[in-house]
Parts: structure tokens; C-alpha cells; sequence
């Protein structure tokens, strides 16, 4: 991977300075262009539980919904269009740290290490930074309108410009609290269950119970079978801890390296409310897992909470 000549320098800084009073927390969508195509992008940003100037960076390029046949898949999906399986290109997941005295970020690896979340290539550590974003001229009141992020993606390097909130239907969002439920590997295929997230999650512990039953994703064939504990190391940030019950699970290491996120991809609230649970991969952006929460499903969950009061 290139390495940016410019984050020698910052290996010597302290990411401990004095806060700033700027929050960046929430969702930006603009664009980058390579192969001579404009490409839609986003950010999803969410504080760090306990470091100041901090963040947890999710950053991604939609696949085109310009596509012929996208949208006729995403709403009407059938056995003979297919269906929606994927809904990003890459994606990404990153820790953010400013940079002393500057409006810039810079954005360092993380990793799942005993279901916890590290990061690494700070003061010195293993690695190195990966991308450093550059807040817009009048940051002190929309200090992410017009900003800029130089983001190494698979050995090339993009410049990522972030102009909006919300761009029809680009308005996804970082759901950060558990959701229970049954997900299916693909939009309208609620017939097939390949993850089951049990609607035993306790806050206090931050743990819960995923049952994976997966023999195909993305119309690969990718065997997951088993029980797992999930573990919660960050508000929003999920990570997934094989029980190894009898010695039955299948594919436990294509899970326990994932960091998992709750994304509502394309917001149609209130007349649409699905997630996408999206375990990425933090060492290959192209190696992510997209799972469907089934439609529906938080009217049962809500029905099931009214019945139990």
C-alpha cells in the first residue's frame, strides 16, 4: 500500500492534545472520480467512547444505483431479475484522530483482537496511518461541508470530497443499537434466514447471541455455521466470538475478524425500516459481509414488547 509521505511527521505528535469543541459525529455523501467515472461516497462518523478528538470512520463507495436493472431489483426483487445482494462497492472502517493545532484527521487501521477493537500505527505503533481528511474552509460551522479525505483503497489512492447530509437516495445512517431479528443474504428473499441476532442483547454487559446458518453470500458460496457470543467494544461496533458448542461451528474465522455495523443504506424512513448488518473486513475493503435485516421485522419485534408489558 502507498504510504503518504506526509505521516512521518505525525508519528511524533501527541493524540492527546486539548479538545476541540467540534463534533463531527454523523453522515456526509459526496464523490470521488477514477477509470474516468464519477463515483458516489460516504462517511459515517460516531464519537470515541472515551478519547477526546477521537472518532470510529466508516467510509464507503456505493455500488451505482444509475445501473440498469438497480432499482428494479431493490424494489422488486423475483427468481428471474435476481436479487440485491450488495449494496457497496467497498467499505471501510477506521479510527480518527486530529491532528494538534490543524483542522485535519488522521485515520489509522484497526483490527478485532479477542472480540475487542485496536487500532494500531499511533505514536510509534505497528503500521502505518492509512488516510488523513481535511475539514472544509468554514469548519468551525459545518466543518464537514467541503471537506477532503486521501484514503488508500486497495493500493489506489482516491481523494474522497464530501459536500452534503442527505442526497436522494443517498441518506444512510449509522444505527448504533443492537437489532434483533432474522437477516436474509439478499432484498426480498425473507424466506432465507442466515443469521438469526436473538433478542437477548444485555446493554449492561453489551453481549448478546447471533446463530449463523450461511451457505451462500453475494451468490458465492461461503459456508458459516454456528453459535456466537456478540461482543460490543464500541457504542455502534459489534464484533462476533465463536461459542464452539460440541465443536459444530463452520467459519468461525471468517467471522471473528469482522467488525460488524448496523447501516440503513438507503433511509426511506418512515416509509421503509431495514438494516443492513455489515461485517467489515478492516484488511480488505472488497471483503465485507452484507446481511438484510428481514422487512417487517421491527413491527414483530415492537408487537412482541407490547404483548410482554
Amino acid at each position: 500500500m502507498k504510504k503518504f509521505s506526509h505521516f512521518i511527521l505525525l508519528l511524533s505528535l501527541s493524540f492527546s492534545a486539548i479538545s476541540s469543541d467540534i463534533n463531527l459525529e454523523g453522515h456526509w455523501f459526496g464523490n470521488t472520480k477514477y477509470d474516468d467515472d464519477k463515483r458516489e461516497v460516504g462517511i459515517l462518523l460516531t464519537k470515541h467512547d472515551s478519547e477526546a478528538d477521537a472518532y470510529y470512520a466508516v467510509v464507503f463507495e456505493y455500488l451505482s444505483y444509475m445501473e440498469k436493472g438497480f432499482v428494479k431489483k431493490f424494489l422488486k426483487g423475483s427468481e428471474k431479475n435476481g436479487y440485491l445482494k450488495e449494496l457497496f462497492n467497498w467499505i471501510s472502517v477506521y479510527k480518527m484522530m486530529k491532528i494538534p493545532g490543524e483542522n485535519k484527521y488522521a485515520l489509522a487501521s484497526v483490527r478485532v483482537e479477542d472480540g475487542k477493537v485496536v487500532s494500531y500505527g499511533i505514536n510509534g505503533g505497528v503500521g502505518s496511518f492509512e488516510g488523513l481528511l481535511t475539514l472544509g474552509s468554514k469548519f468551525k460551522k459545518r466543518p464537514m461541508k467541503g471537506s477532503s479525505l486521501t484514503l488508500s483503497v486497495g493500493g489506489r489512492v482516491l481523494d474522497l470530497k464530501f459536500k452534503r447530509k442527505t442526497r436522494f437516495p443517498l441518506k444512510s445512517t449509522w444505527d448504533r443499537e443492537y437489532i434483533p431479528g432474522p437477516y436474509n443474504p439478499g432484498y426480498k428473499q425473507a424466506e432465507v434466514d442466515v443469521l438469526y441476532l436473538l433478542d437477548d442483547y444485555s446493554p449492561s454487559k453489551g453481549t448478546g447471541t447471533a446463530k449463523f446458518n450461511v451457505t451462500e453470500l453475494k451468490g458465492k458460496s461461503m459456508d458459516i455455521y454456528g453459535e456466537f457470543t456478540v461482543n460490543t467494544p464500541h457504542r455502534g461496533m459489534f464484533t462476533f466470538t465463536d461459542r464452539n458448542k460440541n465443536g459444530e461451528t463452520i467459519g468461525a474465522d471468517l467471522i471473528e475478524d469482522k467488525i460488524g455495523i448496523f447501516i440503513d443504506v438507503y433511509n426511506f424512513k418512515p416509509f421503509m425500516k431495514t438494516d443492513e448488518l455489515v461485517l467489515i473486513d478492516p484488511s480488505n475493503p472488497y471483503g465485507s459481509q452484507m446481511y438484510f435485516e428481514e422487512f417487517g421485522n421491527k413491527k414483530e419485534l415492537q408487537e412482541k414488547y407490547e404483548e410482554g408489558k
